[in-house]
């Protein structure tokens, strides 16, 4: 018997209520991301239905979501709510290390509009990129905001092995 798509990822997150508080937020507002699935049964979400929902996320954003998704799914499963997993019928964004490209102030301007309307979350990783610097691939995917002061006006890169999970963007 299956369960509400919003009931399923309670329990689950839940369940991993010992972890990271930043992971359980970031689950969280994964769930909260996609109100039109709250109400759905999990066993009657398909791969169709989500997809047009993901690629409203900008390609960059679309991973940790997917993530999420698919560990709420698999929970699912384990738990006996369905059969499927509909995320294993999407794909990842594949990202690659690429020259360094410069973007023109009118680009840097729409990019920080449309995350300041439709996904707010991504703004302080586009401020950081762009104002100051910092590589998306190794730096930025890591950085948490205890990294960040902004009284003093530093941003700390540490190595991965360095990293406290004390809150993350």
């Amino acid at each position: 018997m299956s369960i509400p798509f919003r009931e399923l990822c309670t329990l689950y997150i839940e369940s991993k209520g010992d972890r990271d508080k930043k992971h359980v937020a970031s689950m969280r507002q994964t769930m909260n991301r996609f109100p039109s699935l709250h109400d759905r049964l999990a066993s009657d979400i398909s791969h169709r239905y989500l997809e047009p929902l993901l690629n409203e996320i900008v390609p960059g954003g679309r991973n940790l979501p997917m993530k999420h998704l698919r560990a709420f799914f698999n929970y699912g499963i384990k738990r006996g709510y369905l059969s499927e997993n509909p995320v294993t019928r999407l794909d990842f964004v594949e990202s690659s290390p690429k020259e360094v490209e410069v973007v023109p102030p009118e680009g840097v301007e729409r990019m920080l509009e449309i995350a300041l309307e439709d996904d707010l979350a991504l703004l302080p990783y586009l401020a950081l990129s762009f104002f100051c610097g910092i590589r998306p691939v190794g730096e930025l995917t890591l950085l948490q905001w205890s990294d960040v002061d902004l009284q003093g006006r530093i941003v700390t890169i540490r190595q991965p092995y360095q990293r406290r999970g004390d809150g993350g963007l």
